[in-house]
Parts: structure tokens; C-alpha cells; sequence
């Protein structure tokens, strides 16, 4: 089958986007038992790497918007307190890179929380 010009460029254009997707796939999915301190940095990786820039165009645009929200929904349904304790003490992530200056401090604090035996608050889980 040939394929027009136009058409095979988006297609490699695709295949450019989706690279971090197989990267993370095969990170999460290669080892017998996942890490989960390794979860939260590569959804924000993918974050990162789905954000349009000037030089993309429209369908690409659309492509990472749709990308991204679908991938916030599918955030909002995990525990993200939890991921962000375990990423912090794996040495690995400590200095917690792809968070916030506030939501490092946050979770630091509900590390030392946790160590004081104190129970930290809790933001509300998705059921």
C-alpha cells in the first residue's frame, strides 16, 4: 500500500509523539514486580512530553490535549498521597522533581507525620 505524503508524515509525526508512551510501558510493564515509587514520576514525565508547543500542528495539538485530560481523569482516580510518599523514599526521587515546591514541602511533611506516629490529614479519595 502506498500512502500519500501528507499522511505519512502525520503517521511518523505520531509515532514521535507516542515514543515516551512505549518508554513508560515498557518501564512499568517489563519487570515482573513494579516499583510504584517509579509511577508517579512517569506520568509526570508524560505530562510534560504531551504539551503542545508552537511548533506542533492543530491535529497534534488536539492529539496532546485529548492525551492529557484523559490522563488527568484517569490521575484523579489513583491515590496520589500515597504515590508521593513512596516516590520521596525511593532514593532515586527524593529531591521529588516532578512535584511542586508546595507539594514537596507537603509531603515531607506527611512523611515526618507518619514517623511521629501522627496521622497525617488526608485529601479525599476517589471512591
Amino acid at each position: 500500500m502506498c500512502w500519500p505524503y501528507k499522511q505519512l508524515a502525520k503517521l511518523q509525526q505520531l509515532e514521535t509523539v507516542l515514543e515516551p508512551c512505549r518508554y513508560i510501558s515498557d518501564l512499568l510493564g517489563g519487570e515482573k514486580f513494579v516499583s510504584c515509587s517509579v509511577v508517579l514520576p512517569a506520568l509526570c514525565h508524560l505530562s510534560r512530553v504531551m504539551e503542545s508547543s508552537e511548533d506542533d500542528p492543530a491535529d497534534m495539538v488536539t492529539f496532546k490535549q485529548t492525551f492529557r485530560t484523559d490522563m488527568e481523569k484517569r490521575k484523579d482516580k489513583t491515590n496520589i498521597a500515597w504515590l508521593r510518599v513512596v516516590t520521596a523514599l525511593d532514593p532515586r526521587f527524593k529531591d521529588l522533581k516532578c512535584l511542586s515546591r508546595p507539594d514537596r514541602a507537603e509531603v515531607w511533611h506527611s512523611i515526618t507525620a507518619l514517623l511521629r506516629g501522627e496521622r497525617p490529614a488526608q485529601p479525599e479519595q476517589p471512591e
